[in-house]
């Protein structure tokens, strides 16, 4: 069947960005974005309405082979030319990127490509629409020197208007045979990307309701995590700069430390100040940081 340019007539695409042709071409047709969900699914390629939303917004873009793979067929159920929305997604990848880098800034670490392909997909890659303000992470340590549960306590500020889910990334000292992620308040784990070769869950935390620019809300849940090694050390890295980021570290039954230290990085710069065991717990503070990274690592 021959593909009938319904879009060109009324718009010329060429001067467009992907997420405006698409919106363009969809609004064209007239179909909904659950009836181009239909389409895809009959034609062998499984999309969610969500991901269709969030490629007509510029939100995220296709980037996996699966992905393109649908797009080319989302284009005859468009009927727009051949290429017409792909060829608009190659300027927009030359025009700046994805953010990849930062993704794997955020990790503190370089990720394997297909995890950051499916993250910026998901439109977690580039700036995430939420700033965070005051950072608390809380560990138990147990007397094998394993890490038990990790409490975090984050204080968000909206900068866009109805951001509702950010970047989320937890590791270990090495390989974990699992890592999971417990809400607790105003939020819960939308989907994630397990690399437990990598020691890592990646994926997005998803809060309770959408949030209004200058809106501020307070995320808590756990990560407990099956630690294959003494743990020694917590980190976070910052892109964007933080106002508090407070470490607290429980040592159960007396499996104290020899010495602890708080380390800094930022420039490539490293700053080293010993930290004071008291009793059975330990805390560091930095304020108006990042971005950078900063930690505190103790010795048995």
């Amino acid at each position: 069947m021959g593909v009938v340019n319904t879009v060109g007539d009324k718009k010329d695409m060429s001067a467009e960005e992907f997420p405006e042709a698409l919106r363009a071409a969809i609004q064209a047709r007239g179909l909904s974005l659950e009836r181009i969900r239909w389409h895809l699914i009959q034609r062998g390629h499984e999309l969610s309405v969500a991901t269709i939303s969030y490629w007509q917004s510029g939100r995220s873009q296709p980037e996996r082979a699966t992905s393109l793979a649908a797009l080319a067929q989302m284009e005859e159920i468009l009927q727009v030319p051949t290429g017409s929305l792909s060829q608009r997604l190659a300027a927009r990848r030359r025009h700046g990127g994805t953010g990849l880098s930062e993704v794997s800034a955020m990790v503190g670490r370089q990720l394997p490509a297909q995890v950051e392909e499916m993250v910026a997909e998901w439109g977690l890659a580039g700036p995430p629409g939420l700033h965070r303000v005051t950072v608390h992470d809380r560990l138990e340590i147990g007397p094998s020197h394993r890490l038990v549960v990790h409490e975090v306590k984050e204080l968000l500020l909206a900068d866009q208007d109805g951001v509702d889910r950010y970047f989320l990334a937890h590791g270990t000292n090495g390989a974990a045979t699992n890592i999971e992620v417990k809400p607790q308040r105003n939020c819960h784990v939308g989907r994630v990307v397990p690399a437990p070769e990598e020691g890592l869950l990646l994926g997005e935390m998803v809060l309770d309701r959408a949030l209004r620019p200058g809106e501020t809300i307070l995320v808590e849940y756990e990560v407990v995590v099956a630690d294959p090694m003494p743990r020694e050390y917590v980190e976070r890295s910052f892109v964007r700069p933080v106002r508090s980021a407070h470490t607290e570290v429980l040592f159960r039954e007396g499996a104290l430390p020899l010495s602890a230290e708080r380390y800094t990085v930022t420039d490539g710069v490293e700053r080293v100040d010993p930290v004071v065991i008291a009793g059975p717990s330990l805390h560091t503070l930095v304020l108006d940081f990042g971005p950078g990274t900063y930690g505190v690592r103790w010795r048995w």
